[in-house]
């Protein structure tokens, strides 16, 4: 993302870099102690929305070159992967016997870090090809795709 904010504004500034990821990360952190209290369908529907909202204000600064609406966007994403996380996790975990539950969540979590690393890696491999600002274009809409996909799977299933 700081790569993002550089290309795309010609900021270069590792303070604004830096804000940006703490967007993310802090705002995580207080969607899921926020929403410790609420259903876990409730806190995924609500997750994806935001993820989906997310993307698309993020993709739009980054279009305008408005370094604050990709930083709102970020603060969004954050709050939306923490209660998507969080719901997720939830689901997940009640499902497992007690004696399941740790190699539940170590599948959890290996899973949930290769969902960011692998595409990760990919765009990074794609952008030099194609350019930052495309290669990220074509990140956010497939997470904008999937992320609505999951969505309407989950309504589906009730």
């Amino acid at each position: 993302m700081p790569s993002l904010v550089r290309v795309a504004t010609g900021i270069a500034s590792p303070i604004v870099a830096g804000l940006v990821v703490s967007a993310l990360t802090c705002s995580g952190a207080i969607a899921v102690l926020s929403l410790h209290n609420t259903s876990a369908h409730r806190i995924l529907s609500g997750g994806i929305t935001a993820l989906v909202t997310r993307v698309a204000l993020t993709l739009a600064g980054v279009q305008m070159q408005h370094v604050s609406l990709m930083l709102i966007g970020t603060v969004v994403a954050g709050t939306g992967f923490g209660a998507a996380f969080s719901g997720s996790m939830r689901t997940v975990m009640q499902q497992a016997e007690a004696h399941e539950r740790a190699a539940l969540l170590s599948v959890f979590y290996v899973e949930g870090y290769l969902s960011f690393s692998l595409p990760a890696i990919l765009t990074g491999l794609v952008a030099p090809l194609t350019g930052l600002q495309l290669a990220a274009d074509v990140y956010g809409a497939l997470v904008i795709l999937l992320a609505l996909g999951s969505l309407l799977a989950m309504l589906r299933s009730g």
